[in-house]
């Protein structure tokens, strides 16, 4: 078979700098250089269909140079042409593939980050340390029966059942999750 150079890496994988990896910007998230990956991808769609078709047109004239009756091929080198030409094939599809897995896996994440930050912009303003008054809080926030409750609670520890109520709902409010 012939020599063909392997490549440093693995076919299909983005070559990684060394130096480049292990760098962190400002504690936020490494993202992928995706222009970087589809412009290496693009790069080697373009080689395998180059060298397909290269080979191709070098068979076409290899065969067309040959008159007929030495042209004689043999089975195996039948088997030989095709299983190279699939192999290109694969390869080229393969490598598509991964690009468009990549564009697919860009769109996900360009759609996620437009949730984030809509879901940003919509969070409501909290005022912090405003020294007006807050307004009174209303008893709607729990049910009759954790009304009742607290208020049975705040008779057995003597204390005015409304103001226990009162407490209980800042409290609540105060420590509400987020």
């Amino acid at each position: 078979m012939e020599n063909e150079k392997q490549p440093d890496s693995t076919p299909g994988s983005p070559k990684v700098d060394a130096s480049k990896a292990n760098e962190v910007k400002n504690n936020e998230p490494q993202v992928p250089d995706y222009e970087a990956i589809l412009r290496e991808k693009d790069e080697r769609i373009a080689k395998l269909a180059s060298d397909r078709d290269n080979y191709r047109t070098g068979m076409l004239k290899y065969k067309k140079s040959r008159p007929d009756d030495e042209l004689d091929e043999s089975n195996e080198d039948k088997m030989r042409q095709i299983i190279r030409e699939e192999l290109l094939n694969t390869d080229l599809a393969k490598t598509q593939a991964e690009k468009e897995a990549i564009i697919q896996k860009m769109a996900k994440e360009l759609k996620e980050a437009k949730t984030a930050i809509s879901n940003k912009s919509q969070m409501p303003t909290i005022p912090g340390g405003s020294s007006q008054p807050q307004d009174e809080i209303t008893i709607e926030k729990i049910s009759d029966q954790q009304k009742a409750d607290l208020t049975e609670r705040a008779k057995q520890a003597g204390v005015d059942p409304k103001k226990f109520v009162d407490s209980f709902l800042k409290n609540l409010e105060k420590n509400k999750v987020k």
